[in-house]
């Protein structure tokens, strides 16, 4: 776990679920990527044509292999199952070494049900505005991590603003996620897919700034998705909020390294109500979500 200041970055779920770790079987593309000419200097042109490259679906079933790899400590690997619903719905199983350790169900209202079947604990409630400055956004905010897995890297909404134009093999798409993330993604206008994200989570006394590197995509039925991503997640604190991060200011706040490979995908109409459903065990004990998630950091 990440932990800087006075923000925790929760690693083993809220984390990772987020991007399609380590080096995934059958990371070659399927198909030759062809060329999608140059930007058009439409932002909303250039963005629909990005989202018609990968192109989106309903549901999505998708399994991932993750190293996590914090600035100080040993690496950690685990393996994430994640069923994303058509209504927003994301539902969650982490293992290691094949024995689950965590069950999750997200909502998109923000309500969650968080299960350590191990430790027999639980934790039921709705994020409020502590927990998504306390906690990462891509945690707090399924929608992000279940527009990552229908539609790809670029989300499908955005008052999309357009840079680097004068960069003929690169441009750079900004958007605005509420309540308080900035993001801007770039694309390599001769393929049409994007090679970075940018996510930036800004709180009044810290920045939490996550980069994420996509390569080796594959064609999933149709569905185009990078089937690697390295991620690096650090949080900057005092004087560092009101500055533009840097190579240097990210290393100062000890950066966790997260690879993520995306081992199988699968795009559905719809995904069963029972596959959905999380229910509280009988013989869990029922407890604050901060203590849960410390448990699972330790």
């Amino acid at each position: 776990m990440l932990k800087a200041g006075r923000r925790r970055a929760w690693v083993p779920v809220g984390l990772v679920v987020l991007f399609a770790v380590i080096t995934a079987a059958g990371c070659s593309t399927g198909g030759s990527i062809r060329p999608s000419g140059a930007s058009t200097g439409d932002p909303a042109t250039d963005a629909a044509a990005i989202l018609g490259r990968y192109k989106s679906t309903p549901a999505a079933d998708a399994s991932l292999a993750v190293r996590i790899k914090p600035a100080k400590g040993d690496a950690l690997n685990i393996q994430l199952h994640i069923w994303c619903a058509a209504d927003g719905r994301v539902r969650i199983n982490a293992s290691k070494l094949d024995l689950d350790f965590c069950s999750a169900l997200l909502r998109p209202d923000g309500s969650y049900i968080v299960i350590a079947p191990r430790a027999h604990l639980a934790a039921t409630g709705t994020f409020d505005d502590q927990d998504r400055a306390n906690l990462t956004p891509l945690f707090t905010q399924p929608g992000l991590i279940a527009d990552e897995l229908r539609s790809g890297p670029l989300p499908p909404h955005g008052a999309w603003q357009e840079g680097h134009p004068e960069e003929p093999d690169r441009s750079t798409l900004f958007f605005q996620l509420p309540p308080h993330l900035t993001a801007d993604a770039t694309w390599d206008t001769r393929s049409g897919l994007v090679t970075i994200k940018e996510l930036i989570c800004s709180n009044p006394d810290s920045r939490d700034v996550i980069d994420v590197v996509y390569s080796h995509e594959r064609d999933f039925d149709g569905l185009l998705r990078p089937t690697l991503a390295n991620v690096t997640v650090a949080t900057m604190v005092g004087s560092n909020v009101i500055q533009a991060p840097t190579p240097e200011s990210l290393k100062a706040s000890d950066p966790t390294n997260i690879t993520i490979g995306l081992r199988s995908f699968d795009g559905l109409g719809e995904i069963s109500a029972e596959r959905m459903h999380l229910d509280v065990p009988a013989d869990a004990r029922t407890v604050p979500l901060d203590e849960l998630l410390k448990h699972l950091g330790d």
